[in-house]
């Protein structure tokens, strides 16, 4: 599976925020010059609702409880800058889909993460 550029790639600090990313593609083949594109699906590597408690960055322990990590309004993406202090971090990772005139579609993904600290 190829890639795409996303920006920002890394969210930080974890501060519970949403971020908006922006992904970019540029996407051609020998009959289309510019193959129309679309996020098909975004996923994470940790649930909605996570305990995310860091005594480094949050206030009080409920702090860390939130929903709705994923937000796409109107086209434009948001992501929640936040990972569990228990894991290595949190990955979102965004699936690209392109369809040419010709109806062959093709598929790219690229990562946004939240580290556990900036090391």
């Amino acid at each position: 599976m190829a890639s795409f550029p996303v920006s920002p790639s890394v969210l930080w600090p974890p501060s519970h925020r949403l971020v908006e990313v922006l992904p970019s593609a540029d996407v051609t083949d020998n009959c289309t010059p510019r193959v129309p594109w679309a996020i098909e699906s975004i996923r994470r590597n940790e649930g909605d609702r996570e305990n995310t408690y860091d005594p480094m960055h949050d206030q009080w322990h409920e702090q860390g409880f939130t929903s709705d990590d994923i937000q796409v309004v109107g086209g434009r993406i948001y992501l929640r800058a936040e990972r569990t202090g228990k894991s290595g971090g949190r990955a979102y990772t965004l699936i690209l889909k392109a369809v040419d005139d010709a109806g062959n579609a093709s598929r790219a993904e690229a990562r946004v993460l939240v580290p556990h600290d900036q090391r």
